[in-house]
């Protein structure tokens, strides 16, 4: 597999099983708790006011809360892009740093795992069809990431992996960042964090429909056919699967939305 292409996020194995995600989060409220109380001890000792809240929402904290949900992807990281795009919500700075780094596209997988996911979906020796094939995603979101891959006498195709098990984690994962924020103290109060975890799972669970996705882009395909300006990828049912959608690489400039509402 080629690795020539620019690295546009750092490569860090995702973990894959309920038990390997539930242990990251139960650590993260540990080092929070810690962190925590050990702060303001520290304030007392230096005969300071210990201040609960400025102590929990220290940079070490923040730090490790991103840390962890960026590793974990999924729903920690399409909760952070819901309640980003909501102008109604006001977040204290240390949220809105949190939230905003939840935005970024965070991790990708290692080669390693691309390749166990590649093999299982297309079988070993897949590579052999292949003129290249970049290992480093361009593109990576809540729960897959984009390769650029060019077969041997054929297109040059996005590639789009959908990250190990993450359909069967959504609905754990919602429980579990349910729970982190809640007992964190991280959200404002009166903050409605139901009403963006039902979306969230609802919006996950839809996204991880590889085939269905590939129905509809063949639609809009055909809808969009005599329009010059707009081209729509071609999808490539050979590569594709409930794990992996392959699509004609297609050149063209980043869709705004609010750009696109001022005009």
């Amino acid at each position: 597999m080629d690795s020539s292409t620019q690295k546009s996020t750092i490569p860090k194995r995702m973990p894959s099983s309920l038990f390997e995600r539930n242990l990251k989060t139960t650590n993260l409220l540990v080092r929070i708790g810690l962190q925590t109380s050990g702060d303001m001890i520290s304030d007392i000792f230096k005969g300071k006011t210990a201040d609960f809240n400025k102590s929990l929402l220290s940079k070490k904290n923040i730090f490790s809360t991103v840390e962890t949900l960026k590793q974990l992807r999924g729903a920690a990281m399409k909760f952070g892009q819901l309640v980003s795009i909501d102008s109604q919500i006001i977040f204290t700075p240390e949220i809105s740093k949190i939230v905003g780094q939840l935005r970024s596209s965070g991790y990708s997988m290692p080669p390693n795992q691309i390749k166990k996911i590649l093999d299982k979906n297309w079988g070993k020796g897949w590579l052999k069809n292949f003129e290249s094939f970049q290992v480093h995603p361009f593109a990576a979101a809540s729960i897959g990431q984009v390769h650029r891959a060019k077969l041997k006498n054929g297109p040059e195709l996005a590639i789009k992996i959908q990250f190990p098990n993450i359909r069967e984690t959504i609905k754990n994962d919602m429980r579990t960042l349910r729970f982190l924020l809640n007992r964190s103290g991280l959200l404002p109060k009166g903050f409605n964090a139901d009403y963006y975890f039902e979306i969230c799972e609802e919006k996950l669970l839809a996204e991880s429909e590889y085939t269905l996705e590939a129905e509809n882009i063949n639609k809009y395909s055909n809808f969009f056919r005599d329009y010059e300006h707009l081209k729509v990828p071609t999808v490539v049912s050979e590569y594709s699967t409930d794990q992996i959608l392959s699509m004609s690489y297609e050149e063209g400039s980043e869709f705004s939305f609010q750009n696109s509402l001022s005009k």
